[in-house]
C-alpha cells in the first residue's frame, strides 16, 4: 500500500514539471524586434556616425523619449558587420544623475546591435542626455573607436 501511494505521488510529480514548460523566449524576443520601426529622434545630435567598419545609424525604437519608458537604441547599418561589439552608457548632460549601461546585444537578422534601457525621471521637464558609445572591432588589433550622441526626453 506504501508503496502505491509513493509510486502515485511521484508519478504525479515527475507529470508536474514535464508538462510545464518555459515559454520560448526566442518567438517573444522576434515579435517585439519585428515591431520596431527605428527612427532618428528631432532631438539627436547625430543619426549617423562614421567608423572605421563604415557608416553606421544610430536610431530609437520610439519617435519620443519619456522618463521612466522602455526604448531601444539600435546601431548598425544595412551592410551589416558582425566583426564588432558595440558597449556604452547613457549619461545627463542638463542633470547628472549617474550612468545607464547599456548591454547590446547582436541582432543579426534586423543589422543592428539593440540596447533596451529607460531613463529615470528628473525634476526638469526636459532632459538632455548623452549616449557614450564605444564601437570595437573583434577580429584585430584596431583601436577602439568613441563617440558621443546627445538627445533629449520630455517627462509629460
Amino acid at each position: 500500500m506504501r508503496a502505491s501511494v509513493y509510486l502515485l505521488i511521484v508519478g504525479a510529480f515527475l507529470l508536474c514539471i514535464t508538462s510545464c514548460s518555459k515559454p520560448d523566449k526566442t518567438d517573444s524576443k522576434n515579435a517585439i524586434l519585428q515591431k520596431i520601426e527605428p527612427t532618428c529622434l528631432v532631438s539627436q545630435s547625430a543619426c549617423k556616425i562614421m567608423t572605421h567598419f563604415g557608416e553606421l545609424s544610430v536610431l530609437f525604437s520610439e519617435k519620443k523619449i519619456t522618463p521612466e519608458s522602455e526604448f531601444s537604441i539600435l546601431v548598425g547599418n544595412d551592410k551589416f558587420n558582425e566583426n564588432f561589439k558595440v558597449t556604452g552608457f547613457i549619461e545627463g548632460k542638463s542633470m547628472y544623475m549617474g550612468k545607464i549601461p547599456l548591454f547590446f546585444s547582436n541582432e543579426q537578422q534586423l543589422g543592428y546591435h539593440i540596447a533596451h534601457t529607460m531613463l529615470g525621471s528628473c525634476s526638469d521637464k526636459k532632459m538632455i542626455w548623452v549616449i557614450q558609445l564605444t564601437v570595437e572591432p573583434l577580429l584585430d588589433n584596431q583601436h577602439k573607436e568613441h563617440y558621443s550622441i546627445e538627445f533629449t526626453s520630455i517627462r509629460e
